[in-house]
């Protein structure tokens, strides 16, 4: 039946496309957690120079002399002022969270893969059935035929 021959193309399109977007949130978020870790370094190894500039009552020598690492600190103050964070998380908790959601992605991505594969087969199946019967599909469909090849 061609009509359940579509649906279920549209069922396995939609789940591969389903896949492919919590993939990409997911790299979102690992890259999120990274860049947020990367703050927090530099503003835990910048926090004496800030300290320094701060108790000199913002010299200006102090930050000649402390200029990069006062950059720095800032940037990630803003950073942080930016995500709204009032308790700076450990870097331990952000590597379990990136951890786990790197391990999440592998199993999202071995998903990806079976549906990409199912996609692909049974786009060819239905142009198939769609040249034998010369039934001519939407142009939206036809698209979507072309990119699962």
């Amino acid at each position: 039946d061609y009509e359940k021959l579509s649906t279920k193309a549209d069922e396995i399109t939609s789940e591969f496309d389903k896949v492919s977007a919590e993939i990409k949130a997911m790299e979102r978020q690992i890259s999120e957690i990274k860049e947020l870790k990367n703050h927090i370094i530099n503003y835990m190894k910048t926090k004496d120079a800030y300290a320094e500039y701060k108790q000199s009552g913002y010299s200006k020598n102090v930050y000649a002399k402390c200029e990069g690492e006062l950059i720095l600190h800032k940037t990630a103050k803003a950073h942080f002022d930016k995500l709204k964070l009032e308790k700076l998380p450990t870097i331990k908790a952000l590597q379990t969270q990136e951890q786990q959601l790197f391990t999440d992605k592998n199993q999202a991505y071995t998903r990806y893969k079976k549906s990409k594969k199912d996609m692909q087969e049974i786009a060819t199946i239905k142009a198939n059935v769609e040249s034998i019967l010369n039934i001519k599909p939407p142009k939206k469909a036809q698209e979507k035929t072309q990119e699962a090849r």
